[in-house]
């Protein structure tokens, strides 16, 4: 019963970050959701700012806990590797990290001279764009290597070719819409989170 909640948490979490992005975006007057970024609504000085760390945290928490759950799932199929229990345990190590980001390295307001925690925010959330890659292309590799849910792996595969795509695009795409391409990039990965949660969730006993 537990391993089937924690499997529900990777519902959730994006469900919750999806809802914060568009409130967030709704609260503030002037905001883009085509040329801001996600982490202008949590800022220094950005309005509802509890609001949206504590929204965010939450979301990470429940990524966390469906870290947790993919690793009992994965370890209860007798199919387990290395690279699917790789990707599990940064679920886990990312959720933990984006708490971190977002308690005590906001993103410096737009135009602003960067601050320490500013350029701890660019590096850290670097590192986590980096891993929304690995996560859907390690289980990706670790689900089509045991035979574990056919053609999910594969799915998984192709998200994590998709992320680096728009991640690549974003660049000569310009500022105008960055915001755009970030929630494109951000959408997959939500996307695949929840069709491969579900998936765990329903066949987990």
């Amino acid at each position: 019963m537990l391993k089937k909640v924690l499997l529900l948490c990777g519902v959730i979490s994006p469900l919750i970050y999806i809802g914060m992005t568009i409130l967030g975006g709704a609260l503030i007057p002037g905001y883009s959701h085509i040329r801001d970024t996600v982490s202008e609504l949590m800022s220094p000085g950005a309005p509802n700012k509890s609001l949206m760390d504590t929204l965010m945290a939450l979301s990470s928490v429940f990524m966390t806990l469906f870290g947790f759950g993919v690793l009992q799932f994965i370890k209860a199929s007798g199919k387990s590797n290395r690279l699917a229990i790789a990707s599990a345990v940064l679920l886990i190590i990312l959720g933990v990290l984006q708490v971190v980001v977002v308690l005590f390295f906001p993103q410096d307001p737009m135009g602003e001279e960067l601050t320490f925690p500013g350029k701890m925010h660019i590096g850290l959330v670097g590192i986590q764009a980096l891993m929304s890659i690995l996560i859907p292309l390690f289980l990706g590799l670790g689900l089509r290597k045991t035979g574990l849910l056919p053609g999910y792996g594969i799915y998984s595969i192709v998200s994590a070719v998709l992320i680096v795509a728009m991640g690549i695009a974003i660049f000569p795409l310009g500022k105008s819409i960055m915001g755009l391409t970030e929630r494109i990039t951000i959408l997959i990965y939500d996307l695949w989170l929840i069709v491969i949660a579900a998936k765990f969730f329903l066949q987990s006993k």
